[in-house]
Formats: C-alpha cells, structure tokens, sequence
C-alpha cells in the first residue's frame, strides 16, 4: 500500500532579525499618511451614522455594517502585514503573540476572510438601492429588521473558501525558543491566491451586474417620481462605477499575482515591494467608502460639509442613495 507524499516542509525565517529598508520607511510613512486621516473619518461617520435621526432609514446600517468591518480590516493589516516590516515594532507582535498564542496566524488569515466580506458588503448596498426602488416599503422593514443577520451569514461564508486550499493557515506565527517564527507554506499559499482570485472574478462580475442594474432600475423610478432624473442618476452612476473601479484594480493585481506563480513575469524590482503594493491595492477598498460618501451623498455632505442638498432630490437620495 502506497503512502500518499507528505506536505512539503514550510519555509521557516525569524522575525527578530528583519532590517528595514528604505522602501519599507517610504512605504509605511505613505500608508500613514493616508490611512490615520481616512481611518479617523470612518470612525467618526460611523458615530455620526448610528446618532442622527435623518439616517434612520436602514441603508445606513449596512453602511455602518460596512464601515465596522473596513475599520476592523485596516487594524488588521497592522498586525497581519504591516508591523513585522519595522524592527522596532517587533516586540510588540511577540507580545501579543505571547499572551494571544496563535492571534497572528489568525489575523494573517483573517486577509482572505475580508476579502469576501468587503464584496459581499459592497453588493449587499447596490442590492439595497434596486430593492429599495423595487419594494420601498417591504424593503425598508426587511433590512432594517435583518442587516445584523444578514451580516451574520456574511460571516459564515466568507470563512467556507478556507476548505478549498489544504491547511487552514497559509502562514503560521509561534514563538520557538524565545524567538518570534514565521512558517510560510508556499503550496498553500499558492492555492489560496488562485482560489481568492477565481472568487474575486466572480464578484467583480455580480458587482458590474449589480450596479449597472441599480443605475438602470432607479433612474426609470426616478423619472415617474422627479424632473430632476439626470443629477441623481448622475450621482448613482458615479457611486456604482467607483465600486466597480476599486473592485477592478485589487481584482487585477490579484489575479497578475496568481498568474505569477506559474509564468514569471513581474519583475523582481516590483516582487521586492510587492507586499506594500498589495497592501495599498488593498487599502483602496478598505478606505474608500467614506471618501465616495462624503463626495456623492448629500446627507453626508449637508452634515459633515455643511453643503446643502439641492431640492428635488431630497426624497430619493435619502430612500436610495
């Protein structure tokens, strides 16, 4: 009887002897940059969302769902990527490990898990907008009364890919000897990027199907319900479309990656920043959402602009948009 071949062996590196580079400096200041301010915006609209009365129609829960969860993803990024790149902060991730055994093999995995909740999320707004035209009144009670369960099987599924590559954790974390280890399974990892890669094709597709649906249904509503059709199909265009292009961009270097690791064809100069590129294909998903709000929502820019809604547009945009 023939024994099946054993796994290969992980690659095992230390991560108390990295050296920050130049790059790595450049990188993190950017990310910093962009990613405190946006950060603080999501906090304080999440807040902001949850306390007014004009926001009570259950859009911006899902909004708020969205929000929580781009929150949690970024904070996520720190333990799961972006701290281990800085020496001096490597005390820190074997402290937590320490005391949290295996929270960083879990929060390096926990990179594919968001990736299926940020789409789900997103479509689940587009998915609001054409019910919201379709059933305004059903729809209206439905979501309000089942967005927290509804996110609750969002959970539950974004966990099930994880069966459909060989080991729960591409990238394990332990502290061997006193010092922090990392074991990476190059086969695993391999089989977890072609597989996010096939679902982020899926989901860029449901997304395009989606939006150009939306646009299409709200803006027929729109024209029996207001003369002023063209400025709030404008303003859905733009939400969908701005989807859909942030979509694009991490589906497509998503899938170059995957591509990848059969030809090799991305050079060696973008593999040695390759992880901070992810990151920031990444952080245009996660940070996005308040900046499309705050530009093409009229109740977020009326509050935290103090910018007044035209008039005509009112109803719709608070019922849809």
């Amino acid at each position: 009887m023939s024994q099946s071949p054993s796994p290969p062996a992980p690659i095992i590196t230390s991560m108390e002897t990295v050296e920050i580079e130049f790059s790595a400096k450049v990188f993190t200041g950017f990310q910093l940059f962009y990613g405190v301010p946006s950060f603080i915006i999501m906090s304080v609209l999440f807040l902001h969302l949850g306390s007014r009365k004009h926001y009570t129609n259950s859009f911006y829960r899902l909004v708020q769902v969205d929000l929580l969860t781009n929150m949690i993803i970024y904070a996520n990024t720190w333990t799961a990527i972006r701290l281990e790149k800085q020496p001096s902060c490597i005390f820190l991730l074997k402290l937590v490990e320490y005391y949290i055994p295996s929270f960083l093999s879990w929060s390096k995995y926990l990179t594919f898990f968001f990736n299926n909740m940020q789409f789900l999320l997103a479509a689940v707004l587009n998915v609001h907008r054409i019910s919201s035209v379709l059933y305004p009144m059903s729809c209206e009670r439905f979501w309000f009364r089942y967005y927290v369960l509804v996110s609750f099987g969002f959970c539950i599924y974004s966990y099930l890919p994880r069966f459909l590559w060989a080991s729960k954790f591409t990238i394990e974390v332990n502290i061997v000897n006193g010092t922090l280890t990392k074991f990476r399974y190059p086969d695993v990892m391999d089989q977890a990027i072609n597989v996010t890669a096939i679902f982020n094709l899926i989901y860029f597709t449901a997304i395009i199907i989606i939006g150009l649906t939306t646009v299409l249904l709200v803006s027929n509503k729109v024209k029996v319900i207001s003369q002023a059709n063209s400025l709030v199909k404008r303003k859905l265009t733009k939400i969908a479309m701005t989807y859909c292009l942030v979509f694009a961009v991490q589906l497509a270097w998503t899938t170059v990656n995957s591509l990848n690791s059969y030809v090799k064809f991305i050079p060696d100069i973008i593999l040695n920043v390759n992880t901070y590129i992810l990151s920031i294909v990444s952080d245009l998903i996660t940070l996005a959402l308040p900046w499309i709000l705050i530009i093409h929502d009229g109740n977020v820019q009326k509050d935290i602009l103090g910018k007044k809604k035209q008039q005509g547009t009112i109803v719709v945009v608070s019922s849809a948009a």
